[in-house]
């Protein structure tokens, strides 16, 4: 297939944030530098969805059910924090679910309802939807959401397909783009942009659901 007929891939990605004396942070992630896709680029957590994430939509209305528990499953794998959950596992526990996550990704609902967790999607809220321009040799159809870190989590890199995990101020983060520091992706600054300037992760997070178009077409 010619790069002109590749068919954008569903993708999700989380904007986890916390607060700090300075106003709210957000979770980054540095990508290996033997990636194939953006080496060395500042992300946030996030990747394609499997099979088993789009079957959740299915028959239902909400058809960002299964986004949202990719962008769940992607920054637990990439990070190793486990958001939007009823309960949380003590560490060890957390470390195993994260190993068998990443070996079992379209198995992770089932995983963790075997071990008494059940997942809390709609505490995700809708940023924006991002789809790459036609011509391109990988394209993804990403929705961005956000959500507050959970208390005492300890982000660590997977040493894989992440080798570092840093937590910036958005305006931080876009001013080390701008000086070159950093080599951002365009959505990624977009949504920089769209969280910077708040005092306090619940005033983020309120303005966000306040504004959120789930139905938003994409920007491209």
């Amino acid at each position: 297939m010619t790069a002109a007929g590749v068919v954008p891939r569903p993708a999700a990605t989380l904007m986890v944030l916390r607060d700090s004396p300075s106003g709210p942070e957000v979770m980054m992630l540095r990508r290996t530098e033997r990636s194939e896709f953006v080496p060395g680029v500042l992300l946030f957590p996030g990747g394609a969805l499997e099979e088993s994430e789009l079957d959740l939509s299915a028959g239902i209305s909400d058809d960002h059910l299964g986004y949202r528990v990719a962008a769940i499953r992607e920054t637990l794998e990439e990070s190793g924090i486990l958001v939007a959950v009823d309960s949380q596992p003590d560490p060890q526990t957390l470390r195993h679910l994260r190993q068998v996550t990443k070996a079992q990704p379209s198995r992770f609902v089932d995983i963790l309802g075997e071990i008494g967790i059940r997942i809390r999607p709609e505490r995700l809220v809708f940023v924006s939807r991002w789809v790459t321009p036609p011509g391109k040799p990988r394209r993804y159809d990403t929705r961005f959401y956000a959500c507050e870190v959970p208390a005492h989590a300890d982000p660590e890199p997977d040493g894989v397909e992440v080798t570092q995990v840093c937590w910036l101020r958005p305006g931080e983060a876009l001013a080390r783009a701008s000086r070159g520091e950093e080599n951002l992706m365009l959505p990624t600054m977009a949504n920089l942009r769209s969280i910077d300037g708040h005092a306090t992760v619940a005033s983020l997070i309120e303005q966000l659901r306040c504004g959120a178009d789930e139905s938003a077409r994409a920007v491209r």
